[in-house]
């Protein structure tokens, strides 16, 4: 995992615009949240992001790129999630240990979410981003085609 800075401003906007959990944000509500990190994280191809049996106080929000999700020790992936959608966020909201590995299927950049990230945030921004959490978890519980939330803890 390398930490890669972007110092344009406008790069950071469109990273985030183009990203589903934003895509409700408004235009002075975008700026706050990139303003929140100066970096993302880039990982290599075939790069562990999370260890099943790991804790950790993040998530993250993949926003170029592709990840497995594995289970124990079979390589066989149970789950491809690809730019756009997070993950880690069932262990981050529950603080229960990672129960699955999460591994790069390319060279990918993630957002690496943290509590105090979050606890920075106004508390309008803070819960619009929570709401959107619950949202997405309780549509993946709801379509019975995806992957089960404890999938991607």
């Amino acid at each position: 995992m390398k930490s890669i800075k972007f110092d344009d401003w406008d790069k950071r906007k469109d990273l985030l615009e183009k990203i589903d959990l934003f895509r409700d944000f408004s235009r002075f509500e975008i700026p706050k949240v990139a303003s929140l990190y100066s970096h993302i994280v880039f990982f290599d191809k075939n790069e562990r992001i999370i260890r099943q049996g790991a804790t950790d106080n993040c998530f993250y929000i993949l926003l170029n790129g592709s990840v497995r999700v594995c289970k124990d020790d079979d390589p066989k992936a149970i789950a491809t999630l690809d730019s756009g959608e997070f993950f880690g966020e069932i262990s981050f909201l529950s603080n229960r240990l990672r129960t699955r590995h999460i591994f790069t299927n390319e060279k990918s950049f993630a957002l690496r979410v943290t509590s105090d990230m979050l606890e920075n945030l106004e508390i309008e921004l803070r819960e619009k981003i929570k709401d959107k959490l619950i949202d997405k978890l309780v549509k993946r519980i709801m379509n019975p085609g995806r992957v089960e939330p404890e999938d991607l803890l």
